[in-house]
C-alpha cells in the first residue's frame, strides 16, 4: 500500500510539472506555422512594451537573444527571448494525462 500511495503521489507530481515544462527543441527551430508564445514578464522599452500573461505569435526565433513577435493589431516588435514561453504542443495529451 505504501509504494502505491508514493506511486501517484509521483504521479500527481509529473502531471502537474508537464504543464509548465517549455518544450526546448521548438525553442531553438524557426517557426513553420503560426506559433503563440505567452510572455513570462512586463518588458517596456521607449519603442513597445509587453505585459505577463498576453499572447503573441512568434514571428522569428533565429536570433537567440531576441525574437520578433506579432501583435494583434499586426504590428512586429523584438523583444528579449527569455520573456516568453512556447506552451505544451499538445493540449489534448495533457487533458488525456489529467484523465
Amino acid at each position: 500500500e505504501r509504494p502505491l500511495q508514493r506511486n501517484e503521489q509521483l504521479l500527481a507530481d509529473l502531471r502537474k510539472r508537464s504543464t509548465s515544462i517549455t518544450p526546448l527543441k521548438l525553442r531553438r527551430t524557426p517557426p513553420s506555422k503560426t506559433t503563440t508564445v505567452e510572455s513570462l514578464c512586463d518588458w517596456k522599452t521607449p519603442k513597445a512594451s509587453l505585459n505577463r500573461g498576453e499572447l503573441f505569435n512568434l514571428k522569428s526565433n533565429t536570433d537567440i537573444d531576441n525574437w520578433e513577435v506579432q501583435y494583434n493589431d499586426g504590428t512586429i516588435k523584438k523583444f528579449p527571448g527569455v520573456c516568453f514561453m512556447i506552451p505544451p504542443p499538445d493540449p489534448d495529451a495533457i487533458n488525456r494525462v489529467d484523465l
